[in-house]
């Protein structure tokens, strides 16, 4: 009986070796969930029709709050006046957005999610040069993800309305990644 019970705690035990992740792979973890891999990007530009739309709306509506809260607590002109601009841009884009939903019969979400609001309230908490780094550096990374699952869906979306969605907004996007990215260098931020 005991060689059978050694047998079977040396199962276990190796089975959980193997499964259990190495420490470079846990630092990896860490090094992603900061940052946002490359695959959670292409699985996000890889959406659904339904779920971009989603999404969509859920980063319209972040862009408006974060534009509102940089024209309060920026201290350089260029990032309160981008944040001026993303609050119209997106507020615009969202109407369109939200039509093409409604089409759809896809409700448009009241408040931000955990993720957004998260990101909402660890920039309320900064203000002046510190603020304006902290935004910039998130536009940047915000607006290539945008720029990139935009442009996937406009190629790519098996749905015709959200292909020609996607195709005319694109380029919006890509000027508001160029403009974020000028800001973010003028305040100093960290290139991603």
């Amino acid at each position: 009986m005991k060689p059978k019970l050694t047998l079977y705690l040396v199962t276990i035990l190796a089975l959980g070796l193997l499964l259990s992740p190495s420490p470079s792979a846990q630092h990896n973890d860490q090094a992603d969930k900061q940052s946002g891999t490359r695959s959670e990007r292409q699985s996000t530009a890889a959406m659904g029709p339904e779920e971009f739309l989603k999404h969509a709306m859920m980063g319209n509506m972040a862009e408006i709050q974060l534009g509102e809260l940089a024209s309060e607590r920026a201290s350089s002109s260029q990032v309160k006046q981008f944040g001026q601009h993303m609050v119209e841009a997106h507020r615009k884009a969202n109407e369109e957005v939200q039509s093409l939903a409604k089409q759809k019969g896809i409700k448009a979400p009241q408040k931000l999610d955990a993720k957004h609001q998260q990101t909402y309230d660890r920039l309320s908490k900064l203000q002046g040069a510190e603020f304006d780094r902290a935004y910039m550096v998130l536009m940047v990374q915000d607006h290539r993800e945008d720029v990139e699952a935009f442009e996937y869906q406009a190629k790519n979306s098996r749905d015709k309305d959200v292909r020609r969605l996607a195709s005319t907004q694109t380029p919006e996007l890509r000027q508001h990644l160029q403009m974020a990215t000028d800001a973010r260098q003028q305040v100093g931020g960290r290139a991603e």
